[in-house]
């Protein structure tokens, strides 16, 4: 972990070397998989799309999780629109407006630990509450306000039109 000004900065021009290498290795249907992953979809979905079987999309999933360095498909998404340049097909309309400006400061911190990666229970445990908390703050809340399905989409959402910042340190601790 970087102390002073210029090891981040050094640290951080490391990281996205890094992942700009490891994006240019994604194959073209890789790159179509995590695609479909920063738009929300299930794997089983993705899988419908292009044909193929869900298997297949999970091995997908585990050489996109291995090249890009994190070890879920929420970081996976958001590494792909921080540093990838991938953006969702959903574009900022007035319901996703009011949506993020819905959100209060609670629903605002959890969906930078959801954007984070990290689990309901991860996120209990940071929050000093239970987990079904969590759980019913990111389903109920968090989803109904921005209208999404899965905590990937929420996440990206949140990174890309609601300017949340997740702690990229601990997405990509083994990247560098």
């Amino acid at each position: 972990m970087p102390h002073t000004q210029e090891e981040y900065a050094r640290t951080a021009e490391l990281r996205a070397r890094s992942l700009n290498q490891a994006f240019a290795r994604l194959s073209p249907k890789r790159r179509l998989v995590l695609a479909e992953i920063v738009n929300g979809l299930r794997g089983t979905e993705i899988a419908q799309k292009l044909n193929c079987s869900a298997s297949t999309i999970n091995g997908h999933k585990k050489s996109i999780y291995r090249k890009l360095g994190v070890n879920n498909l929420t970081a996976a998404a958001v590494v792909a629109v921080i540093y990838g340049g991938f953006k969702p097909e959903r574009h900022l309309d007035d319901d996703l407006k009011q949506g993020l400006a819905d959100l209060n400061n609670v629903d605002r911190e959890v969906l930078m630990w959801l954007a984070t990666g990290l689990t309901n229970r991860e996120i209990a445990e940071k929050k000093k509450c239970s987990r079904h908390t969590v759980e019913s703050r990111v389903r109920r809340r968090i989803f109904g306000k921005l209208g999404v399905k899965t905590r990937r989409h929420a996440a990206v959402l949140g990174v890309v039109y609601g300017g949340i910042k997740p702690d990229l340190d601990a997405i990509l601790r083994d990247l560098y």
